[in-house]
């Protein structure tokens, strides 16, 4: 903890006039910082942790210059963003093995190098940040020593919120806007709205707009569910590993950034597709 506990160094405040009713959510589908592809086993991009940080800060770069009117940012990590969720290279429920690049104590490393970029980036176009680390079924242990590791970096720095991830269901509100967090597996969406409208009644009750954001399929789907919310999953980044490859799994690789009004609700988005950060 002595290592990381408030060493980050003071970044300026972005001196342009920002929105105050704007926020803007970059939405990080399952990012598997730590996965092993090979390009002639898969037939699509190779991907390791050089390219996985790479790739998504590019993203991030891009997508904070076209948000810079926003006066908040939120990093929302949708899960999975770490491959392995420990040294036995394995999923955590099903114990399956995963394809990893090199030792984990890398991969952590690696996690660490990228957030210091992606948040330093955010907070030079940014008023505010706000950072949410959603548990997935790769790292549901990883994800939660991840925030830990953010929370104690960023201590010392006002302008930074990291939100505890304690409880798979996350959620943040911006004026009129509730926002959902989680990373969609073993769940539907008629049991999400179910868990959702009940667990949090009063934030439903106060928000008009009510959005649940989840990853884990990689696909971009959107389903609205009457007039009460909307549950929509996000694509990825990195390409399908060997084992969904070669059962002929794969999506759409890019990263979108949701432009959200306090009182009107989605204002707009971007996307970065992948031929844009190659």
């Amino acid at each position: 903890m002595e290592d990381v506990a408030g060493k980050a160094k003071p970044t300026n405040k972005p001196t342009g006039k920002k929105d105050k009713n704007k926020a803007a959510f970059y939405m990080c589908g399952d990012h598997h910082l730590g996965l092993k592809v090979w390009s002639p086993e898969t037939g699509d991009d190779s991907y390791d942790i050089d390219i996985s940080k790479s790739l998504l800060f590019s993203a991030v770069d891009k997508l904070a210059e076209m948000s810079s009117h926003c006066s908040v940012g939120v990093f929302v990590n949708l899960g999975d963003f770490m491959h392995a969720n420990n040294l036995k290279n394995q999923t955590q429920s099903q114990n399956h093995a995963v394809d990893v690049d090199s030792r984990m104590g890398k991969a952590i490393q690696a996690v660490g190098e990228l957030y210091k970029r992606i948040v330093s980036r955010m907070l030079e176009v940014h008023d505010e940040i706000v950072v949410i680390n959603v548990r997935g079924n790769h790292d549901p242990d990883a994800s939660l020593w991840l925030n830990e590791m953010i929370k104690l970096y960023y201590e010392n720095e006002p302008r930074i919120t990291v939100m505890e991830n304690y409880n798979k269901f996350m959620w943040y509100e911006w004026g009129e806007n509730l926002v959902v967090l989680h990373h969609g597996d073993k769940v539907n969406p008629q049991r999400l709205l179910e868990n959702i409208s009940g667990l949090l009644y009063k934030q439903w009750g106060r928000c008009r707009y009510r959005v649940c954001w989840t990853g884990h399929i990689h696909h971009k789907q959107a389903l609205e569910l009457g007039r009460s919310m909307t549950v929509e999953s996000w694509n990825v980044l990195p390409p399908a590993d060997s084992y969904h490859a070669e059962l002929g799994y794969g999506a759409s690789r890019s990263m979108s950034c949701v432009i959200l009004d306090k009182q009107f609700g989605e204002h707009s988005r971007f996307k970065i597709g992948i031929d844009q950060i190659r």
